[in-house]
């Protein structure tokens, strides 16, 4: 079997080189497109093939070359205004729970009669189905008059007393729930030994402090109680948690 071929085809764009002019009696170099490089006779020309040959011999930079020079720090300051956001690490930890449903008690009474008692309760049985009032707790039953029978007020003594009731057992509905916690990273706060201010360890003062001279904090309060003042990196963020 002869191998697979595939063909690709790439088309690199190549800039054209900016040349440099100046002449032999002048001292100010310039772009070939100048006006001024254009005057230059050919005879006294001086061709650079950058800015920086050109500065070496002792050449002045043109107003054309100038305003190229302004752009591009323009570019630049732009790019390290743009602040970049810091790296956070998120810890997930998952938490299980299991949640037991108990089956709900019910509570049964007669109409023509006054007590109220349990589902399970032998009296209870004894109740005609026609003349059956059913509650779902014992504070509806005692609310509407009736009074509690002794198979109630053995289970609140037994709970009480923290005693265990025997009760058949009952096939357990378990339900799982799932939480997830994320830890954000704690924030350090750094300070000069010399100085009176803190500030955030991403705040471009914080940089400028050097390893010997510096102080770090866990907390602002605990920087704050030393005597340090917060600096505007830190009170900013005091402002939008306001707003």
């Amino acid at each position: 079997m002869k191998p697979k071929t595939r063909t690709i085809v790439k088309t690199a764009i190549k800039k054209p080189k900016t040349t440099y002019l100046a002449s032999k009696g002048g001292k100010v170099a310039h772009e070939k497109n100048c006006p001024f490089a254009k005057k230059i006779i050919k005879k006294n020309r001086i061709a650079f093939e950058s800015k920086t040959k050109a500065f070496n011999d002792q050449y002045k930079a043109c107003s054309c070359i100038l305003k190229d020079l302004k752009k591009h720090r323009r570019k630049s300051i732009k790019k390290k205004v743009t602040k970049k956001k810091p790296k956070m690490r998120t810890i997930v930890r998952t938490i299980i729970k299991t949640v037991v449903k108990r089956p709900r008690k019910r509570y049964l009474a007669s109409k023509s009669g006054k007590i109220v008692h349990e589902k399970n309760c032998p009296f209870a049985k004894m109740i005609v189905p026609a003349s059956v009032v059913i509650f779902k707790s014992k504070t509806e039953a005692l609310n509407k008059g009736y009074k509690a029978c002794g198979c109630i007020k053995e289970m609140n003594i037994k709970k009480r007393r923290r005693k265990a009731v025997k009760v058949k057992k009952v096939p357990v509905k378990t339900r799982t729930i799932i939480k997830t916690i994320v830890k954000k990273p704690k924030k350090v706060y750094l300070a000069s030994k010399s100085g009176k201010i803190v500030h955030e360890k991403n705040c471009p003062f914080a940089k400028n402090i050097r390893k010997e001279s510096q102080v770090t904090f866990k907390s602002k309060g605990s920087a704050l109680n030393a005597g340090y003042k917060a600096c505007t990196c830190i009170r900013k963020i005091k402002k939008v948690r306001k707003n």
